[in-house]
């Protein structure tokens, strides 16, 4: 009765709750009562409405981050009463609009990112000299934490959020037929499996160019507990990496048509609890997955189709950085270096350079390597600017300080470290076809409803990279032996990142040593268009 009353006052001037939310709030009652039909109509309500809300929030990555946290509940309730009357009724448009309303709310942020550079808007010194003083909070944070540098990081990342929030921003156009173009884009070799997980019920969209189902799934905190298990025994190499990863494996995929199963290529968006997912590990008939097929992981449907179109210049720069002066101990660092008390210490990685080299030197057109004094940031932008297709990162990724964990990508030229952190990037431009980032747990970042994976690869998305390979846990510094084979691969210029990566992978678990095991070769997987 009082939610009747209020959507009866709704919209007034004596009323300081968003419309929305009050449609929002009724709805999630009906649907708590089972009455699916009048709890979706509230939430269609409150769904349109909210998106207006959120389109006229400021432009910026950190209000649209924000807008989405709120946006996700709307859209969560909607998608499960939606689903719940497609499983009572089996009506194909209840499937159609839940997969639409759930893909509009994915990674919205970073399509209005590409947006944004994409239509020439540019940052300002003032924004730049923040940024400046961001890195320098984080080097100092790491290498001295405590208080005092935790204090200095969370002011400097603010000043930088509110820089943003000041400047006039672009936003994504709405995707128009999103399932039309899915289905266009994917052709018949190709099936789209997006999963949206949520506190109650998680559900899996199956979309190929026949037509789309929806399966139910267990809840976030049980898929997340799962993913969470298989990839820790993954990673430990006992003997019950193969049953907890059948397990998961059964709960994510064991409904999929059977034509699915057939398809060679899988385009995967997933969602929270779900990217510590091992997928090209997980086993199905004697195999691993990636031994049935090209396993690529895209933001969202609606970043993956406007991506699929755009038109890259072609480039043929190759561009490695490995093997930086991380330490007062290196040979490189010469009279003059850095030997300050206080210093963040690195160790050196050795197999990284030689990482570099060889695989540069399997590339077919011409090749830039930055090393020791020259793996800094001034170069890498230098060499950005000439628009690279392939940038290959061989060296430390950190995990930040401060209360907002995130990975950075360590450079040192000699002198202080430079810290580049996937804020700084994302605010770059780059058309490279391929970023790859081999350091460990390259992909490690927190994951927000509606937003996605923050990060590194995010990152590397919302400057303009067509795809990233990224590693989803600690790996060995060794001397390149999958980047290699990838290389060798992606030089033929008969397949795509995804498609060299897998063929890579296969390489490795035909291999008579220790690259065999899936804690070597699962870490790795590719994000973005190709």
């Amino acid at each position: 009765m009082l939610l009747d009353r209020a959507v009866e006052l709704a919209g007034g001037a004596h009323i300081s709750i968003p419309a929305w939310d009050i449609y929002h709030q009724r709805g999630r009652v009906r649907l708590a009562q089972g009455r699916l039909r009048e709890a979706l109509d509230d939430l269609r309500t409150a769904w349109r409405l909210a998106r207006v809300w959120r389109w006229n929030m400021p432009a910026d990555d950190t209000a649209q981050v924000g807008a989405e946290g709120w946006l996700e509940k709307v859209n969560a309730a909607l998608v499960e009463a939606g689903n719940r009357l497609y499983l009572k009724t089996g009506d194909p448009n209840l499937a159609r609009e839940t997969f639409q309303a759930a893909e509009e709310n994915r990674a919205d942020s970073l399509r209005s990112l590409l947006a944004r550079h994409a239509s020439g808007a540019g940052f300002p010194a003032a924004y730049w000299e923040a940024m400046g003083q961001l890195q320098r909070a984080e080097v100092q944070a790491l290498r001295s934490p405590g208080h005092s540098t935790a204090e200095s990081l969370v002011r400097a990342r603010a000043e930088v959020a509110r820089l943003e929030l000041e400047m006039p921003g672009v936003q994504a156009d709405p995707v128009n037929d999103l399932l039309g173009r899915v289905h266009a884009a994917l052709g018949r070799d190709r099936v789209l499996l997006t999963f949206k997980t949520g506190e109650s019920a998680s559900w899996l969209w199956e979309v190929d160019h026949h037509g789309l189902a929806v399966h139910r799934l267990p809840p976030r905190e049980e898929l997340k507990a799962l993913a969470r298990q298989a990839s820790a025994a993954l990673r430990g190499g006992g003997p019950s990496a193969g049953e907890s990863c059948g397990r998961l494996y059964q709960i994510l995929f064991g409904a999929l048509d059977a034509r699915s199963g057939g398809k060679p290529g899988w385009v995967i968006a997933l969602d929270g609890g779900l990217f510590e997912t091992p997928l090209a590990a997980l086993p199905v008939g004697g195999q691993f997955l990636v031994e049935r097929h090209v396993i690529q992981t895209i933001p969202s449907a609606a970043a993956w189709v406007e991506s699929e179109k755009r038109q890259i210049v072609p480039s043929s720069l190759f561009l490695g950085v490995g093997d930086p002066i991380y330490n007062t101990a290196d040979p490189r660092l010469g009279p003059g270096g850095r030997r300050g008390p206080g210093t963040l210490n690195l160790p050196r990685l050795v197999g990284s350079g030689q990482e570099v080299e060889s695989c540069a030197r399997l590339w077919p057109g011409e090749r830039v390597v930055l090393e020791g004094a020259a793996a800094s940031q001034e170069n890498l932008l230098r060499q950005l600017a000439k628009g690279p297709a392939v940038v290959h990162f061989a060296t430390h990724v950190l995990e930040s300080g401060g209360g907002d964990p995130q990975g950075l990508i360590a450079l040192a030229p000699g002198r202080d470290p430079e810290l580049l952190a996937p804020r700084q990037i994302a605010a770059w431009r780059t058309n490279a076809s391929l970023i790859v980032l081999s350091g460990c747990d390259s992909a490690a970042a927190p994951a927000l409803p509606g937003t996605g994976l923050l990060g590194l690869t995010r990152a590397w998305l919302a400057a303009g990279a067509r795809t990233v390979i990224a590693s989803e846990w600690a790996t060995p510094d060794d001397d390149g032996t999958l980047f290699r084979a990838l290389y060798r691969n992606l030089a033929t210029g008969r397949t795509t990142p995804s498609g060299a990566l897998r063929a890579a992978q296969l390489e490795m678990i035909h291999a008579s040593d220790w690259r065999s095991r899936p804690r070597y070769w699962a870490a790795y997987f590719t994000v973005g268009a190709q």
